[in-house]
């Protein structure tokens, strides 16, 4: 059975996934890695706030911060706190120091903190005790989020960089039982377990990457893969390979549309998907050409 169909109208030719959060890295040593704005969460009479950012690293068992601020109480102290949400199981608020001001109102602060390996919801909150508050973690228009919203933390995975569902992130790969490409380690692939035990290796461009996760435009350099090898114990005993490609909403009458292939999801072509069932071979469709890039 070919996994378009699987679910009915539901297609299981995987996309990698990030829950609701913004953006994403895995650790690689401390290189920096993005880019958070602070939003002044509380920001009381006496306290200007101009603008200002925290930079994440990631590296072996830990992760780096790096806080600017600029325009706010001069001459002042404020504590750092690291926000941390280990899997989505609840926040924890370690102290990582004091962030001075200078007679300009600006301060910057830098600390690493250690982590053990696994995959982390992270924010920062610069904090004058609880009177004013800079926080990287508030929508853009100051209202605290609710804690399933998640809609500007950094999901960080720290370690060799795959995290426990077989995502790394910072490789952009996925290689592990399909049972975690849904971020749910639940015996099933969004509902259904028929391909739960199936190894999946998927790969996505770096244009895919920044367009996906980082507010990039999309562009024809973007492009995820999907390979699904079913025999292994416990699998579907099917094997199937797609390659997926941008192409625009004008789909067909895209300039970048590749004869013989099919659309999915709105502004995507999908330019090759084979596979093997039962000692049978299957051609769903073979785009020319199915080279990417091309």
């Amino acid at each position: 059975m070919d996994k378009r169909f699987l679910l009915g109208a539901i297609p299981v030719i995987a996309i990698m996934l990030l829950a609701t959060v913004g953006t994403a890295f895995a650790g690689n040593g401390g290189k920096n890695i993005v880019k958070v704005p602070l939003t002044a969460y509380k920001q009381p009479a006496g306290y200007p706030f101009d603008r200002g950012w925290v930079v994440f690293g990631g590296g072996k068992e830990e992760v780096t911060v790096h806080v600017i601020i600029k325009g706010i109480k001069p001459n002042y102290e404020y504590t750092v706190y690291l926000e941390i949400n280990y899997h989505i199981s609840g926040w924890q608020y370690p102290i990582l120091g004091t962030l001075t001001t200078n007679e300009s109102g600006n301060g910057e602060f830098k600390a690493a903190y250690p982590l053990p390996s696994g995959t982390y919801l992270l924010g920062i909150d610069v904090a004058d005790g609880w009177t004013a508050e800079f926080v990287s973690d508030a929508n853009e228009d100051g209202v605290w989020d609710d804690p399933s919203d998640m809609h500007n933390e950094v999901i960080v995975d720290i370690g060799n960089g795959f995290d426990e569902f077989g995502y790394n992130y910072g490789a952009r790969i996925f290689n592990g039982k399909a049972d975690g490409v849904d971020r749910i380690i639940d015996g099933e692939v969004w509902g259904d377990d028929t391909y739960a035990n199936d190894h999946l290796v998927m790969k996505w461009s770096e244009a895919w990457d920044d367009a996906r996760f980082h507010g990039a435009e999309w562009t024809p350099d973007a492009w995820c893969s999907n390979e699904w090898n079913g025999m292994v114990p416990g699998g579907s005993r099917e094997v199937w390979h797609y390659k997926i490609i941008w192409v625009g909403p004008e789909l067909e009458a895209s300039d970048y549309w590749r004869d013989g292939g099919y659309s999915i999801w709105g502004q995507f072509e999908v330019i090759m998907d084979q596979g093997t069932v039962g000692g049978q071979h299957f051609w769903g469709t073979h785009a020319k050409p199915t080279g990417y890039g091309a």
